[in-house]
Formats: structure tokens, sequence, C-alpha cells
């Protein structure tokens, strides 16, 4: 028979476990990835997705790194399954909503906004120059 005092750790023991069940499953899309994309104008870049902080009130964070050093900040990331979807406001004041599926480690989609659409596709490689 389990005493009382067993039933006191039950909550951190059931924490701990979820923790590393959670460590254990990473979010396949957090971290780098590079990248290139095809539209108007061919243009490589680095996307970077964060996990969630304290500083992002609990959200994904996340930058696209042009490579002529331009920082776009992602407004809005959101992923369900395989699927991702983000936005962000480029310097011209377009709003782009770029939207994607990972595959066999690879980011693939679309992206669009009034002024321009196109493809990309992005890999955790870097290319070779």
């Amino acid at each position: 028979m389990l005493s009382p005092k067993t039933f006191r750790y039950l909550p951190l023991a059931c924490l701990l476990f979820s923790l590393a069940a959670l460590a254990a499953h990473p979010n396949p899309f957090l971290g780098k990835w590079y990248g290139s994309s095809r539209g108007d104008q061919w243009q490589e870049f680095t996307l970077v997705i964060q996990p969630p902080t304290q500083a992002s009130a609990g959200h994904l964070s996340g930058d696209i790194l042009l490579d002529d050093g331009t920082d776009l900040p992602l407004s809005h990331i959101h992923i369900e399954g395989r699927h991702i979807v983000m936005q962000l406001s480029s310097p011209d004041g377009d709003t782009y909503t770029i939207s994607g599926t990972l595959r066999h480690g690879q980011l693939s989609g679309k992206y669009h906004s009034d002024n321009s659409a196109g493809t990309w596709k992005a890999t955790r490689t870097k290319p070779t120059q």
C-alpha cells in the first residue's frame, strides 16, 4: 500500500516525465534552415525558428535573414503537424504569407503578398559556395 507521502511526489514525477518526453521529441521545425526562393527574383536566405520564451509571450519566434544582410522578423508562426505558416512585413510595407511542408528533412512551399509570389525550399545544410 502506498503512503500519502508517496502521492505528494506524483505531480513532480509526472512533470519530469513530460519534460523528458518533450526533450526526446523536439519540434522538428526549430533551429536554423538554409534556403532559397524563386519568384520575381532568386534570393538566398537563412530561416531561424526559435522555441517559445517568456519574452515571446509563449509563442514561437523567428527571423528570415537575407543574403544581403536584411533581417526580417516573423510576426506570426503557426505549426500544425508537418505544415508551417509564417507571416512577415517587408521593409517596403508588403505583408508576406509563407506556407510550407516538412518532408524528408526539407522544408518547401509557397509565399505571396499583394505584389509578389513564388516558391521556396530550405534544408539544414548550408549550401557550399
